[in-house]
């Protein structure tokens, strides 16, 4: 029964991790004006979001802004909306990573397969979804992809973490039941 349950789980993930590759390249492949209203459709979203619940003001958030500033080596010109775009990059691929290290560790339980899948199939995807976008009269840029991998490595460690925490407490779990049955 165990395995059929791994086999349904690896089948799902297989199945998101393409659904959501094409969503990845769904978005890459609208035109320059098309994107630049999303971009704007969702900042003007989170200004509204903002007005209600006052998030802009907080200390993490100028902390947060401030940090993806500086991994973007941007410097204050850079508008919110490509501030929004660069987000969009970065959780789009840490999902990508996420999922496609969860992946790869169900279908090998080895720590260094999930690490490197998660962070290269992630890679290429990037480097496609860049190229695409040149079809699209869109400007396909190496920061994008740095973005991209930068997101997929996050999710990949996220992954990774979680895997290590559940691998530790199954472990201490055991451990457990076996000092459980000796009497002194």
């Amino acid at each position: 029964m165990r395995d059929f349950r791994k086999g349904v789980l690896i089948f799902t993930l297989l199945l998101f991790l393409a659904l959501w590759i094409g969503v990845i390249f769904y978005f890459s492949s609208e035109t320059p004006e098309c994107s630049a209203q999303r971009s704007v459709y969702v900042y003007t979203i989170l200004k509204k979001l903002d007005t209600i619940l006052d998030f802009s003001k907080t200390e993490a958030f100028t902390k947060l802004v401030s940090l993806f500033r500086k991994l973007l080596g941007a410097t204050s010109e850079v508008s919110t909306v490509e501030l929004i775009r660069s987000s969009a990059h970065f959780g789009f691929y840490a999902i990508l990573g996420f999922v496609t290290s969860l992946l790869s560790w169900l279908w090998k339980r080895d720590f260094l397969v999930s690490l490197l899948v998660g962070t290269s199939l992630p890679a290429v995807v990037a480097i496609l979804d860049e190229f695409n976008q040149a079809f699209h009269r869109r400007q396909s840029t190496v920061v994008d992809a740095f973005v991209d991998l930068m997101g997929a490595m996050f999710g990949t460690v996220l992954a990774n973490l979680m895997i290590a925490l559940i691998v530790l407490l199954e472990y201490l779990k055991s451990k457990r039941g076996r000092f459980k049955n000796i009497r002194p």
